[in-house]
């Protein structure tokens, strides 16, 4: 029966790297955050070295490079990651952004970003991207569509911000209920939305 203390010490040595790969991980985020960029790029790839299937420490590694000016660099770590998942929607948007910004590959960076807004919707920043570019190319038909969803998208927040302030103040929460429609109308004046509604209920909120 010795493969049953192998066995135990196999598992130990994983749970172990995975346990260790974690907080390298969350220690990593932290510097990053810090803008502490050589700290937190050795412990992502610690967090690498230990979990090699942890595929957010790598686009943070790409992250880094992206900020420092290396985007040889950062499109190796997206490629990398593009490699063992087509789909990973944080490498697409990056990878658009990096070949936007860094190559002026204009039509590879439009591939990447439609894909992300394919699985994702709702992301912001990939249809802010894709407007921009095809604004610069000249193909005002594709750009007014992303701003307008953008537009939409902000206009679906700012109705959800008033929404609950309307139900803050049916629950008595009323500087609750305050905040959320000034936050509402902060919002709809920052786009160029019509605030008339929004500030008929901040009135009787105040009432």
């Amino acid at each position: 029966m010795k493969f049953i203390p192998i066995l135990l010490l196999a598992l130990a040595v994983a749970c172990t790297g995975s346990d260790g790969a974690v907080e390298s991980y969350r220690k990593a985020c932290l510097a990053f955050q810090k803008k502490e960029f050589p700290q937190a790029r050795e412990l992502f790839r610690r967090a690498l070295d230990a979990d090699g299937s942890l595929l957010n420490a790598r686009l943070m590694l790409s992250k880094i490079c992206y900020y420092e000016k290396n985007f040889t660099g950062a499109l190796e770590h997206q490629d990398r990651i593009l490699r063992e998942n087509p789909d990973h929607i944080g490498a697409l948007y990056w990878k658009g952004r990096t070949l936007a910004v860094s190559a002026a590959k204009d039509t590879e960076a439009i591939a990447c970003l439609t894909r992300v807004v394919e699985q994702d919707g709702h992301h912001v920043p990939a249809r802010q991207l894709l407007a921009l570019l095809y604004e610069k190319n000249r193909k005002y038909a594709d750009a007014l569509y992303q701003y307008q969803s953008i537009a939409q998208e902000e206009e679906s927040l700012i109705n959800a911000r008033a929404n609950l302030g309307i139900l803050y103040l049916r629950m008595g929460l009323k500087d609750k209920s305050r905040g959320e429609i000034a936050a509402a109308i902060a919002m709809a004046r920052a786009t160029g939305l019509p605030v008339k509604n929004l500030e008929t209920i901040r009135e009787e909120v105040e009432r």
